[in-house]
């Protein structure tokens, strides 16, 4: 039976990346490491909105916060004055006028009045020369002009501003969080790209790390993710060998080339490339993920041609093996719908976090009884899920022949 395998946050958290939720606090706490003072403060004011929010919905306001749901809020207040409902708002919060308010740096007031005191210095110099007088004018255009800086800054500021680069730099911290080197933090992950040893498999993630590319790099397992050939044609083709990987909301060491052109696509039109390893971190250019709170789709970059390749990927296949995902992102969920409707012969497999109750997972509860025995739920974790599922032992016996995988004994 041809597998198709989704990978949720989840799939990552055994190699020590924070889930969706457990980022939200760690992100405040990168931003206290760097000293990103007004930062933490825009964070943490968000992230109480948004429990006051849930309060309101009826829901536990306590549950944590989505850090998805953080950057969609921090981005729409960011574009605030863009939003269709912007006319009909009296008023916004006056914390956010509070944060909007044009800060200027303690150096430029230092250079300010460096420059004063050069133009008083040079008054009181007896005019012996020509050169004093040319030498105080000097001072005083210098004054004028590290003013004119200043009050360029104020008026140039948009609306707005403080959140887009709030938001900017939550995206470069999530380099600390999701790149791994440590090949032994991503073991648990190997029974899955070395199914490409028998027959070309795709695994498609919604994550922004580097834990497939990590496994297979560790066994020699090729792999291709498909930004080059779609660089050149706009296209995902399907490796001849390996892991076909679709990482359908970016990569935190992509970023977008914008306005190329070239002899065959005479258009101006982005390109993805890859930043290098000794660039995270430093690197201007933004990385190339997407994020938000149930819609992902936007027609820049690969993300659309991404998800299409997703649809056409998981049609090919009669099984669909969904690892750590929560089910909270409805373009997704649609085609996963769409694709179980399409035949009865379709069959999804979800591997949840361990120790709950099947009923707790979003899909299991709507669907499971339904389904029957098309829907297997283990709710045992990645590491013990992806073992169970490929009957792999914790420590073969000699003489005592590997469990048999959940795919054998539904065969």
């Amino acid at each position: 039976m041809e597998t198709l395998i989704l990978l949720g946050a989840g799939a990552s958290a055994d190699a020590g990346i924070p889930t969706a939720f457990d980022m939200t606090p760690e992100m405040i706490k990168l931003f206290q490491k760097y000293s990103h003072q007004e930062g933490v403060k825009i964070l943490r004011f968000v992230a109480g909105g948004l429990q006051f929010r849930r309060g309101i919905l009826g829901e536990d306001p306590f549950e944590g916060i989505n850090v998805e749901g953080l950057f969609t809020a921090i981005d729409m207040l960011a574009k605030k004055h863009k939003l269709e409902i912007a006319p009909f708002v009296a008023q916004w919060s006056p914390f956010i006028d509070e944060f909007e308010k044009f800060r200027p740096d303690p150096w430029d007031f230092r250079d300010l009045t460096d420059s004063l005191t050069d133009v008083g210095n040079t008054r009181q110099k007896p005019s012996i020369t020509r050169l004093v007088p040319r030498a105080s004018k000097q001072a005083a255009q210098d004054f004028g002009k590290r003013f004119k800086e200043i009050i360029n800054k104020i008026i140039a500021r948009p609306c707005g501003k403080i959140f887009e680069e709030t938001n900017a730099q939550m995206i470069n911290m999530l380099v600390e969080m999701v790149w791994l080197t440590d090949k032994k933090k991503v073991d648990y992950l190997v029974p899955l790209v070395q199914q490409a040893k028998a027959d070309i498999i795709t695994i498609t993630t919604l994550n922004y790390d580097n834990t497939i590319e990590l496994a297979a790099e560790s066994v020699g397992i090729p792999l291709n993710r498909g930004i080059d050939y779609w660089s050149d044609t706009g296209l995902f083709k399907r490796p001849d060998i390996g892991v076909d990987l679709l990482k359908l909301h970016g990569s935190i060491d992509w970023y977008l080339q914008e306005n190329v052109r070239t002899e065959e696509a005479l258009l101006p039109h982005e390109v993805i490339k890859q930043i290098p390893k000794d660039r995270f971190g430093k690197t201007i250019n933004r990385p190339a993920v997407i994020f938000g709170a149930g819609n992902k789709l936007t027609a820049r970059g690969p993300f659309l041609e991404l998800f299409r390749t997703f649809q056409k990927r998981l049609d090919d296949h009669d099984e669909l093996l969904v690892i750590g995902y929560s089910f909270r992102d409805e373009h997704i969920n649609e085609v996963i719908y769409g694709w179980l409707n399409r035949s009865k012969n379709k069959r999804i497999v979800i591997i949840d976090r361990d120790g709950t109750e099947k009923d707790e997972n979003i899909f299991y509860n709507k669907f499971g009884r339904v389904l029957s025995d098309r829907c297997k739920i283990l709710n045992v974790g990645a590491r013990s899920g992806i073992k169970e599922y490929f009957g792999i032992q914790e420590e073969p016996s000699e003489g005592i022949s590997k469990t048999s995988s959940i795919k054998e004994i539904d065969a």
